[in-house]
């Protein structure tokens, strides 16, 4: 899915500090199902689960918007900035532009971790000194109470799954500045890093499907456990989506393709450097033939793209020549910025 389309199909919520926040359509889907689930319940949890259901998406919605922002603060740290953030079920994608470089890489990784160890430290630290249980349907606890304590829960579940050594969640990014630095080589640490990455998306599967079984075959634990059915979903889910996406990170490696990732990540800004180094491959089949076509077709649009993008970068210079800088509109100067920002990093 290219960056164009993956925007298209989520809703904007507004600016933060220069950078547009986005929610995806799966994220507001999954939202607007538990709401219907809650409203046509027929026992009679649907106030408790209704107060529940309210602060556990509060809180998630918080969490990935202060994970987010830990991304964003590093690559600000590191000499980059940060396009846009787009929240969905598993966290965020923050689109950081940040030097390549083993260490700013790891920084700019381990900043939305960092973020929810240290939220979800204090969180559960107001649990403790306050003498909360961690039950999510405790009578005893209002609706703040709840969203202190469903602070610290989602804090924990995004550090733990974000950890795992699986591209492009931060532990997989984390993992690759790691081996990077530690091989000496960016290729080999991508190759071994998505090796990786496959394996812990089959357990991730394997795990969804688990899941989900055993909260259609438990009603009791199913209640205590909101949201167990959109986990193990959104595990099979992701499982899939991480599995395409060590595929085809490897082979916009091999084949030196400039495009878009699943759900925003631009892969080729990252391991363009690539291209020169990448092994001799043998001669592809059909199928391989016609695949690369069509990201050659991709690769002409995106040329065709920059070509207009200097034509009118061309214009709003020789206007800033005539003219001076002042002469230039809001949206000419975000051009400007933008496109200056784009073509630097295609060469």
């Amino acid at each position: 899915m290219t960056e164009d389309s993956f925007r298209s199909s989520g809703l904007r919520a507004g600016r933060l500090f220069g950078i547009d926040i986005w929610l995806h359509w799966i994220l507001l889907a999954i939202i607007a199902l538990k709401l219907i689930d809650i409203l046509l319940e027929p026992g009679g949890h649907g106030g408790a689960t209704m107060v529940a259901f309210a602060s556990f998406a509060l809180a998630l919605l918080v969490t990935i918007l202060l994970h987010e922002f830990g991304h964003a603060y590093a690559a600000y740290r590191q000499g980059g900035d940060t396009e846009k953030i787009i929240l969905w079920p598993l966290g965020g994608l923050a689109v950081c532009n940040a030097p390549q470089h083993p260490g700013s890489q790891f920084w700019v990784a381990a900043g939305g971790p960092l973020v929810n160890l240290a939220l979800g430290l204090l969180a559960m630290g107001a649990c403790l000194a306050l003498g909360w249980n961690f039950l999510p349907f405790s009578s005893e606890l209002v609706f703040w109470q709840r969203l202190v304590q469903n602070l610290f829960l989602w804090n924990f579940v995004l550090l733990i799954v974000n950890l795992l050594p699986c591209y492009p969640l931060d532990g997989g990014r984390i993992l690759h500045s790691l081996l990077w630095n530690r091989m000496g080589t960016h290729h080999g640490a991508l190759e071994l890093t998505l090796r990786i990455s496959k394996f812990t998306a089959i357990l991730a599967l394997v795990f969804g499907g688990a899941t989900i079984v055993l909260g259609f075959s438990d009603k009791n634990w199913r209640f205590e456990n909101p949201f167990i059915d959109e986990l193990g979903f959104v595990c099979i889910f992701c499982g899939l989506l991480y599995f395409m996406t060590a595929r085809q990170v490897r082979e916009q490696v091999l084949y030196a393709a400039e495009d878009s990732g699943p759900f925003g990540y631009d892969f080729s800004g990252g391991y363009s450097s690539l291209e020169s180094s990448a092994p001799a491959e043998k001669r592809p089949g059909i199928f391989e033939r016609w695949r690369l076509r069509r990201l050659k077709r991709r690769r002409e649009k995106k040329e065709g793209r920059e070509e207009r993008m200097r034509e009118h970068l061309d214009e709003l210079l020789e206007k800033i020549h005539q003219e001076g800088m002042e002469s230039l509109s809001p949206q000419e100067r975000r051009f400007l910025e933008t496109a200056s920002q784009k073509l630097r990093k295609s060469h």
